[in-house]
């Protein structure tokens, strides 16, 4: 009797990455370097790492989020060049 085994590769998910857009994200920390600046690092990483097969969409939370990216568009990381500066606010309704 054998005991079988998960398959070597995971399968492929489906991803949503949520960025903050608003106005604060733009403030600039001791170094010059913004939160925005720090997210679209962070987000470029963490797209880099992940296994093909897998698929990511993106939203930009903002006063109305927007979607950047849909699953079906292919690659994300050209989506977080073309995110808008941070403007307004990403509150969520109490």
């Amino acid at each position: 009797f054998e005991v079988p085994h998960p398959p070597a590769t995971p399968a492929p998910r489906d991803i949503v990455l949520v960025l903050d857009g608003s106005a604060s994200m733009g403030l600039l920390d001791a170094q010059g370097r913004s939160a925005h600046q720090a997210a679209t690092a962070w987000a470029e990483d963490f797209l880099a790492g992940l296994p093909p097969g897998d698929r990511v969409a993106v939203v930009l939370a903002r006063e109305r989020p927007l979607v950047l990216h849909r699953f079906e568009d292919g690659a994300a990381g050209p989506a977080l060049a073309r995110r808008p500066a941070p403007a307004g606010k990403a509150d969520l309704p109490e």
